[in-house]
Order: structure tokens, then C-alpha cells, then sequence
């Protein structure tokens, strides 16, 4: 009987200045079942995305080369032109992100922090690029194809909109959504909403009041001038 060969790990390009921070980083997602490639520049990483096929890259945006060969520019001329990409960013990037960077696939994880948060995006990061129908954060399962929601094992169905909005929630935490992604894939211009902000503040209420009256566990969280994540709450 011929044995099943087991499925290839997902291999992730690691792109960092400093030694002992690279090491940490390879030795976690090894730990976690991945395979880690490591380039001490984003030149040298550019050169791998054109050599080798990757699942992800994660790359730190303090690299001295990050604006004159940034992966994130240069993905798209190689066999990786999909790859998605955490950025190690101080927060000073939030106020102006690189224009190559896409807001469906990638993110950003600000710095300083724990190896345990980096590992959690990673997942985020493939379940995003990857797609799921059902997904499942603490009492909360959400259902994408029948448009329903089950909370403490009881179902019911959920609004498009209300649903697009919570799985993308989900199918990224523990990232924050910038509310503008949400105006701009829920409400597009030929739906004739005068004001998309605030149609989205109006679904994430509608959220908030099912969430409560169903004693869920799960919070959606405001991010004052960004957008928004979900989270379960510490009982």
C-alpha cells in the first residue's frame, strides 16, 4: 500500500536587517509548522520572490533598502505577483501607507511586539488569502454561502452586508479593518450611499445590539481613526 504523501508546509519569506530578530522570528514559525526562508535585505528578497514561490512574506519596513527595492513593489514583476505581505511597521506608517501595499491581502503589525501576536497574523493572513465558508471566533460561527450566524448553538440568518462586514472581521483578527475598506467593497459608487462611513457605523451598531442580545462573546472594537477589529472578551 503506497502511504499518502503528506502536503508540503507553506513557505514564508522572512525579510530582516538584524540577525538574532530574524532567528527569532524563523525559529517560531518553524515551530508552528512552516517553512521560513530568510533574506537579510529587500534586495536579496526580491531575488528570492523571482527564484522561489512563497505563501507569505513578512518584511520589516526599516530595512535602509525597504523604499528603493520594497518586495511589496517589486512582487508583481516576479512568480509571487499574489503573495500577501505583513509589514513590520512603526506606527508612523499607518498615517502614510506604501501605495503598493493592498488592504485585502496584507497587513501591517505594528511594532513593538510579541512573537505570539506575529503568529496570529500570520494565521489571519492565510485565512484571508485563502478563504473560508464557515469560520468560527469564541461562541461566534459565521456561515458566508447561507448567510447565517450561530451564536451559543442558535441560528439565524444574517444581512449580506452585516455578514460580509463580520466575516472579514473574523477571517482577519486579530487585524484592524480600516473603515474605509469597508465603504469602499460594501457600498460602491453605483449603490448611490451619499455617505458610505457612515452607512458602515450603521451596520457595525445593527452588529453590536445582535452581538449583546445574544450574550456573545465576541466585541467589536472602535480603532479611533482607523477602523475596526474583533476580539472575545474575558469573561
Amino acid at each position: 500500500m503506497t502511504p499518502i504523501a503528506k502536503p508540503a508546509p507553506l513557505k514564508i519569506l522572512v525579510v530582516h536587517e538584524h540577525p538574532a530578530l530574524r532567528s527569532q522570528i524563523r525559529i517560531s514559525l518553524e515551530g508552528s509548522g512552516y517553512e521560513v526562508i530568510e533574506a537579510h535585505s529587500c534586495k536579496q528578497a526580491v531575488g528570492l520572490l523571482h527564484s522561489s514561490e512563497f505563501s507569505a512574506m513578512i518584511v520589516d519596513n526599516d530595512a535602509h533598502d525597504f523604499e528603493s527595492a520594497s518586495p511589496l513593489s517589486e512582487r508583481k514583476f516576479t512568480r509571487n505577483s499574489n503573495v500577501p505581505c505583513i509589514v513590520l511597521a512603526t506606527s508612523r506608517i499607518l498615517q502614510k501607507p506604501s501605495k503598493y501595499f493592498n488592504a485585502e491581502t496584507d497587513d501591517y503589525l505594528l511594532k513593538p511586539f510579541k512573537i505570539t501576536e506575529l503568529d496570529n497574523h500570520v494565521k489571519a493572513t492565510f485565512n484571508t488569502h485563502h478563504g473560508k465558508p464557515k469560520l468560527t471566533l469564541g461562541s461566534v460561527t459565521v456561515c458566508r454561502t447561507s448567510c447565517t450566524i450561530t451564536i451559543n448553538r442558535s441560528t439565524s440568518a444574517l444581512p449580506r452586508k452585516q455578514m460580509e462586514l463580520l466575516y472579514t472581521l473574523i477571517s482577519n483578527s486579530p487585524r484592524v479593518i480600516k473603515k474605509q475598506h469597508f465603504a469602499e467593497t460594501l457600498y460602491l459608487p453605483n449603490m448611490k450611499v451619499t455617505q458610505p462611513k457612515q452607512a458602515v457605523e450603521s451596520l457595525v451598531f445593527r452588529l453590536r445590539k445582535r452581538l449583546r442580545a445574544a450574550s456573545c462573546d465576541v466585541r467589536i472594537k472602535c480603532i479611533r481613526g482607523v477602523g475596526y477589529k474583533v476580539s472575545v472578551s474575558k469573561r
